[in-house]
């Protein structure tokens, strides 16, 4: 009885101590540390960071400061998705053509939590088709993606939906970026938080 209640306590310790180390990238105020490339609409409203489409064109938002090995944590809303959402990891998206990975934030049954290498490969690894009703089409739902050189696994509301691996992946470079891309996209975002990973990190990775 003991023993069972020493190891709750552990995992209890270890949520909080994974939560205390994600520090906030998004301030819920104005868009700080980020930055805008093409043409998707970025603003703050009611604390929440607003990403919309424009004109069926492509944009992208950015941290000013890149990531290698993150644990990165964030909430979405889908308002409207009639195109193109997701998170690039990786890549550099200050250029004509961006290529480079992402985790895919779509409608229901269509893929949220995948891996896509954009204008590359393409689809490198689906979510399996039971998970899709893990989604909440109608409300927030919570993503979490981790990502260690070139080992990426992706959560949606507490379900594992991906677990890969791509020794190309590891030798990119960039920010953490939010794509929007079609006629009517519209996404809601709060609760953006980040933890810095090195070498020796030990926390399991399903916590």
């Amino acid at each position: 009885m003991k023993s069972r209640y020493f190891a709750g306590l552990f995992f209890v310790f270890l949520l909080m101590s994974c939560s205390v180390d994600h520090k906030p990238v998004f301030n819920g105020k104005d868009l700080t540390g980020w930055q805008q490339y093409g043409s998707g609409k970025w603003y703050v409203q009611d604390g929440n960071l607003v990403c919309e489409s424009v004109e069926g064109k492509e944009g992208y938002l950015t941290t000013e400061r890149n990531y290698d090995n993150f644990d990165l944590s964030f909430e979405f809303k889908e308002e409207q998705l009639e195109g193109e959402f997701g998170v690039f990891f990786h890549t550099n998206v200050a250029t004509s053509d961006v290529y480079g990975w992402k985790v895919v934030i779509a409608p229901l049954n269509h893929g949220t939590g995948s891996i896509y290498e954009q204008n590359g490969r393409g689809w490198l690894e689906h979510i399996p088709e039971q998970n899709e009703k893990m989604l909440k089409s109608n409300g927030w739902n919570r993503m979490r993606v981790k990502v260690e050189h070139g080992h990426v696994i992706t959560w949606l509301n507490g379900y594992l939906m991906v677990d890969y691996s791509d020794s190309k992946i590891a030798t990119g470079k960039g920010g953490i970026t939010f794509q929007v891309k079609g006629k009517e996209v519209k996404v809601k975002l709060r609760n953006i938080r980040v933890k810095e990973l090195d070498e020796l990190e030990k926390v399991n990775q399903y916590i």
